[in-house]
């Protein structure tokens, strides 16, 4: 299966015409001049209805292919792209992803709300899982559940990882229509990380966009959930 993921970067004016040429001559490799600056983390994990015991060093493996941030749709990835826009043009890769290759993105959002949940009182917690659902789907309160029941940050952000690797909950996410600020007011639908470079049969536009852009309204901030 694959899904629509929008990439937004910024390059120099100069060189625009030259880099956008070469994206779709040569698909999208990823390299230190295209890759944000992550960890090269690639999660791997086993059914958490048969997993009783979650740990990091269990559940995730490291590997080389360094990660890049894309979006489930243009908008996303056009307020990424515009972010402190200084003498530099904004550059759209339209591009097909097999979805084995995908993971969500977590940093400003969800893993923020998963290091704050346990120390919540219960009527914050149900309202936190009544909008993680509209988010991600019903399927992810299985994973809050669990989450409810651990006290060490490790395994809370182990089961995060989980998440972030259910391809049930990655296709509800992918498909949610909120507006979402998180931590460092970055405005977006729906965030995912590529774990593979894109090859050009794949890329399917590449372009520009005006610098005059409205963002959407806020639907749910992570600051007033908690």
């Amino acid at each position: 299966m694959e899904l629509i993921l929008y990439r937004g970067i910024q390059v120099e004016k100069e060189k625009f015409e030259e880099i956008r040429k070469s994206i779709i001559t040569d698909g999208l490799i990823f390299n230190n001049n295209f890759t944000d600056k992550i960890y090269d983390i690639k999660y791997k994990h086993k059914s958490l209805k048969t997993q009783e015991i979650i740990s990091r060093k269990n559940d995730i493996e490291t590997s080389n292919q360094i990660p890049v941030l894309c979006f489930g749709d243009e908008t996303c990835a056009k307020i990424y792209a515009l972010r402190n826009l200084k003498d530099k043009k904004t550059l759209i890769i339209k591009a097909k992803i097999n979805i084995e290759n995908v993971v969500i993105d977590s940093r400003d959002f969800l893993f923020k709300i998963l290091s704050n949940f346990k120390n919540l009182k219960n009527e914050k917690k149900i309202t936190i899982i009544e909008n993680m659902k509209k988010v991600f789907g019903a399927e992810v309160e299985e994973y809050f559940t669990k989450i409810n029941s651990q006290t060490e940050l490790d395994k809370i952000f182990a089961i995060g990882d989980l998440i972030c690797n259910d391809k049930t909950i990655m296709l509800n996410y992918y498909c949610n229509k909120l507006t979402l600020k998180g931590g460092y007011k970055t405005k977006t639908k729906h965030s995912f990380f590529v774990t593979s470079s894109i090859a050009k049969d794949k890329i399917q536009e590449v372009y520009t966009v005006k610098e005059n852009f409205e963002p959407p309204n806020t639907d749910i901030d992570f600051k007033t959930l908690l």
